[in-house]
């Protein structure tokens, strides 16, 4: 029973002993939402149910929710209305004190109280604050609020002052931007951070960042120059966002009638700083790759800018990669075709505007199943691409059973098509895979301007002409407007598993996941927008997909 009494108690002030002094230590404006009481039991009830019926502990849980839902645990507080915490520093700060306030509704502020009592808290009704009335603290003694009731809100402030403001405070303007769905929300105004805080805490990570510049045993140098090239560009990243930032959000929506759960994050710079101009064209971006995503099984597309200290990076480590196989060959024209080829790639991953894509789907092999994989990469010079494919075939003789043909046939923009065969050995256990998975498949590719495409699958010539028609197009044919894309879907794959076992047990998790109204439901998908001075990456999942996930990992154990 005290046990019990205890954990009702920390769930109450939860919000605001743990989490209101985690934010103050940040040194942030702050707002933290969350639903009614009830819904947010509710949400909490139909997650539970969907992602893992059977599981004992979970219904250990839904005991639990049942007993929040059928009894009032505290008398005077409203199940029905949203509660949440605002954080505030102000500019003068630390001549002014910050405040913390949290606002939990109430029907009955007495009856609200007297239920803490019961609970362990202390409750004062002699506040020692000026225009509050009661004063509770935790067991023992630590931390303490001081109440004031406004507007049927209970509004626990961690000073003894202000209580005037908190009168006045419009608590119902901290929701207004949510979606109906959001369970969670919480918005931060990094643009009101105090600048002694910004410089306190840059001064505070560029310690931190100093002491990693060290090189680790066993690093070669281009590792260790890419490794801090990468920390440098993460780093200017955090400061240009204290610096400049404006907005960080972040929202958790379940949405019960479509059966997803999201997690949504908006990041906005200052109106006329370098950060907002930045990210506003970034946002703006397309990858010329986004058709790839439709209908996949499993997809990715993404445009973003190279700094140009990542790109040469990145071009070391290649140059010292492959020198050993350079320096193996004798042969002067083979030695230029092997270089031209790794700066072929190195232009590709290290050019200020990089690009990329690639699926997986079903193949059009006659009902057989088997998938086709597709990809393709932005390059500087395709014509140039395509020359270097024609002369490395004539220097470089390829294994026993391969071959290679060019012009094989014509996109409708008459971009030539070529093929590289595969021999397959059904013994060879990698072939095997193979086989069964994308079938006697072939490799075809092609040079549209200013990209390399390729198709690996059976029949995949049809499919990568119309890839190269999608990636010749003025602007993707296909696919959401934003600088990246990722979706998956999870049913699709289980013959992608490596072994029988394997298969079987995904197979199974997905019968049991994926059947009636949920048979289609097995989407994950990942997506970068631009939204005015900033972007907005949203992280979407059908509900299904965390019940085979979590099947999976139970038969893991």
């Amino acid at each position: 029973m005290i046990l019990r009494k205890r954990l009702r108690c920390f769930a109450v002030i939860g919000l605001v002993g743990v989490l209101a002094p985690a934010l103050a230590a940040q040194g942030q404006t702050v707002v933290v939402t969350a639903k009614s009481a009830s819904e947010l039991a509710s949400d909490l009830e139909a997650l539970i149910k969907a992602v893992a019926p059977n599981d004992p502990q979970a219904q250990a849980i839904l005991d639990g929710i049942k007993q929040f839902q059928e009894v009032a645990i505290l008398k005077g507080f409203d199940r029905t209305r949203k509660f949440g915490v605002a954080l505030t520093l102000p500019r003068n700060f630390p001549q002014e004190s910050l405040t913390v306030v949290a606002a939990v509704p109430v029907t009955d502020l007495g009856q609200f109280l007297d239920s803490l009592k019961d609970l362990g808290l202390a409750v004062d009704d002699q506040s020692g604050a000026p225009g509050f009335s009661h004063k509770v603290s935790a067991p023992n003694g630590s931390p303490s609020f001081y109440v004031v009731q406004s507007k049927k809100y209970a509004l626990f402030s961690m000073a003894p002052n202000g209580a005037d403001r908190l009168k006045a405070l419009d608590v119902s303007s901290w929701w207004k931007q949510n979606r109906p769905e959001t369970v969670l929300s919480a918005r931060v105004r990094v643009a009101e951070i105090p600048d002694a805080i910004r410089d306190q805490f840059i001064a505070g990570f560029e310690g931190q960042t100093q002491n990693e510049r060290d090189k680790k045993p066993g690093e070669s140098d281009a590792q260790y120059r890419g490794r801090i090239a990468g920390q440098e560009l993460a780093a200017a990243g955090i400061r240009a966002f204290v610096k400049e930032g404006d907005t960080l959000a972040l929202d958790l929506d379940f949405d019960r009638k479509t059966g997803a759960l999201a997690l949504d994050l908006a990041v906005s710079g200052r109106p006329g700083t370098a950060m907002a101009k930045n990210l506003r064209a970034f946002g703006a971006m397309r990858s010329r790759f986004q058709a790839l995503g439709s209908n996949a099984d499993l997809a990715l597309a993404v445009r973003f800018p190279m700094s140009k200290e990542l790109g040469e990076s990145f071009s070391r480590i290649m140059d010292d990669s492959v020198k050993p196989e350079e320096d193996r060959l004798k042969d002067g024209a083979q030695k230029d075709v092997f270089k031209r080829l790794f700066d072929l790639v190195k232009s590709a991953f290290s050019s200020p505007d990089t690009d990329l894509g690639m699926s997986i789907r079903r193949g059009k092999s006659a009902g057989t199943g088997k998938f086709l994989m597709l990809f393709g990469v932005s390059v500087p010079d395709s014509a140039a691409a395509e020359r270097l494919a024609h002369d490395a075939a004539r220097q470089f003789e390829l294994e026993k059973g391969f071959g290679i043909d060019f012009d094989v046939a014509k996109a409708v923009d008459g971009t030539a098509i070529h093929r590289i065969t595969v021999p397959y050995d059904e013994k060879d256990r990698e072939d095997e895979y193979i086989l069964r998975t994308f079938g006697k498949a072939s490799f075809n590719f092609a040079f549209p301007r200013g990209a390399v495409v390729a198709a690996f699958g059976e029949n995949a010539q049809e499919p990568l002409r119309r890839l190269v028609a999608d990636v010749s197009a003025p602007r993707p044919a296909a696919g959401p407007d934003g600088p990246a894309i990722a979706t998956i879907r999870l049913a699709r794959l289980a013959d992608m598993a490596e072994t029988d076992k394997e298969r079987v047990e995904f197979h199974q998790a997905a019968a049991n996941a994926f059947k009636g109204k949920d048979a289609k439901r097995d989407r994950a998908a990942l997506a970068v927008k631009g939204d005015g001075d900033g972007i907005r990456l949203r992280l979407e999942v059908d509900i299904p997909v965390l019940r085979m996930l979590a099947e999976l990992g139970d038969d893991d154990k």
